[in-house]
């Protein structure tokens, strides 16, 4: 082997090593981070659909022009807010092993953290969904949490019924 061979091979070794030491590290928190991609995936899947939807354009997987509204600043700004996410919750998890010295199955700090973006992001497939459907699904939720699930729905159903006949 020559020295070129060598230094590769070793430096192949070293990074694979790296990897799995880092995956390994974090697998405690790996379910969570799948959590945020798949609720990120959501929000930009129903985001491009209330998109569609409000602009009143029709997806077609196989139309050039559905995708010209599809920016790579947009998928850009996706990312961005996918690896702010990850660090915040690697981050938590850091604070919750080394400074609260929980160990890898408790991980309060991180949970709290990491069901705050959930809930951020929740809250922004709902917004969207309500934008395709245009449906009042925020103020259902808010209704049957307060007022039960009779209740809840008998007064959601109502103020519906009530915008509809006015407009």
């Amino acid at each position: 082997m020559s020295h070129i061979q060598i230094l590769l091979h070793s430096s192949f070794t070293t990074a694979g090593l790296l990897i799995i030491s880092v995956g390994t590290f974090l697998l405690p928190i790996q379910a969570l981070l799948f959590v945020m991609l798949a609720l990120v995936l959501a929000d930009n899947l129903t985001g491009i659909g209330k998109f569609y939807r409000t602009n009143n354009y029709t997806f077609s997987i196989f139309n050039r022009r559905t995708w010209k509204h599809i920016s790579s600043k947009g998928i850009g700004l996706t990312i961005n807010k996918l690896t702010a996410y990850f660090i915040l919750i690697i981050c938590s998890f850091l604070i919750d092993l080394h400074i609260f010295n929980f160990d890898d199955t408790v991980l309060y700090f991180t949970k709290i953290i990491s069901a705050a973006i959930a809930f951020r992001e929740l809250l922004s497939i709902i917004e969207n969904v309500e934008g395709i459907t245009g449906t009042k699904l925020l103020r259902t939720i808010r209704n049957l949490l307060t007022k039960g699930i009779k209740g809840g729905l008998e007064e959601s159903l109502e103020k519906e019924v009530k915008e509809k006949e006015e407009e």
